[in-house]
């Protein structure tokens, strides 16, 4: 607007005198342009929107145009960016095997949801998990020697406040039932297929908090793909670590990798030290090997996860439900 106005000043100066001050009261009766409505916006009720500049980021990618929008629901609004033109994002997907994007929550949803969790976290209506694990997340082959790979116990514990304990008008209810956001996460790990709610009543979404000396050991998940929301950062520790593509279909132990991931010597190895209350992480979990390292402060670490999948009516496992979320099929 300023260099616009800069223009039309140095285009009147040239003119002659005796036309300087009718075009210039013209110029300042102008009226505004109209904007163009915004046409990509999902239809539901309350929505509020402003346009940002938000750098998608998995440490570099491009930035992109997107949108903020608001949902309404019976606890308040939830505010969270988006963008259905999801290309660049998908780009630095599959480069990298995840993606970061930072401010994705604004802080006062954010809060909202801190607020929510530490309701639950100083209460019995939260799971307390401590457990050894395998990297696979399977129960040892008894074929191969205790110190395998295939074998090797994984150390994690944390809090965690699952799906089924939250409130109808849970702010991470709201965010997770948004067909909106489920479009975004679709447009950047599965462009061609349709995502699907989880049929799990427990882990559709779940907040986490790690306390110090939590951590989560290196494992690769169930699902293809995590979708990981950070609320609050912990000031010491509490580091997502993450390896892309670890294994592969063709190799799906990949014995050698995951040994030299255990003794530390890997090469590959990318924290997401960058994120921060409000970021969102979307990484390819299942071929890659990830985790949390240790809390070293009093400040916990707090983040919530979304389970969204490829196929309908998927669920946990007897195994994952009963370790880490205290359920039972």
């Amino acid at each position: 607007l300023i260099v616009t106005l800069r223009g039309a000043m140095e285009s009147i100066s040239q003119c002659h005198p005796s036309l300087q001050i009718p075009l210039l009261f013209m110029l300042v009766r102008a009226p505004p342009r109209q904007q163009p409505r915004n046409h990509h916006l999902h239809p539901l009720s309350s929505i509020s929107q402003k346009s940002f500049l938000c750098s998608a980021r998995k440490f570099g990618a491009e930035s992109l145009r997107i949108t903020a929008k608001s949902t309404s629901g019976g606890g308040g609004d939830v505010v969270f960016r988006h963008d259905l033109q999801s290309n660049d994002l998908r780009r630095s997907y599959d480069k990298h095997g995840w993606v970061h994007i930072p401010d994705f929550l604004d802080a006062a949803t954010c809060h909202r949801m801190l607020q929510e969790a530490n309701a639950h976290f100083q209460k019995d209506t939260a799971f307390r998990s401590h457990e050894q694990h395998t990297v696979y997340q399977e129960e040892t082959d008894p074929n191969y020697p205790a110190l395998h790979p295939r074998n090797a116990q994984q150390q994690s514990s944390k809090t965690i406040v699952d799906f089924d304990r939250l409130a109808p008008t849970s702010p991470l209810k709201q965010l997770y039932g948004d067909k909106a956001l489920k479009a975004l996460i679709q447009g950047i790990v599965s462009p061609d297929s349709e995502l699907y709610f989880s049929a799990c009543p427990y882990n559709s979404a779940f907040y986490n908090m790690y306390e110090q000396g939590d951590g989560l050991g290196w494992h690769f998940d169930r699902g293809e793909f995590g979708v990981n929301l950070i609320l609050q950062n912990p000031s010491q520790g509490g580091t997502f670590e993450y390896h892309a593509n670890t294994r592969s279909e063709q190799d799906e132990w990949a014995f050698e990798k995951v040994q030299l991931l255990l003794d530390g010597e890997m090469e590959g190895v990318e924290a997401a030290t960058e994120a921060k209350m409000g970021s969102l992480i979307i990484f390819a979990g299942r071929m890659s090997m990830h985790r949390v390292t240790p809390v070293t402060s009093s400040s916990p670490r707090i983040n919530a996860i979304l389970h969204y999948e490829k196929a309908p009516g998927q669920r946990l496992g007897a195994y994952t439900l009963q370790r880490f979320f205290g359920r039972e099929v």
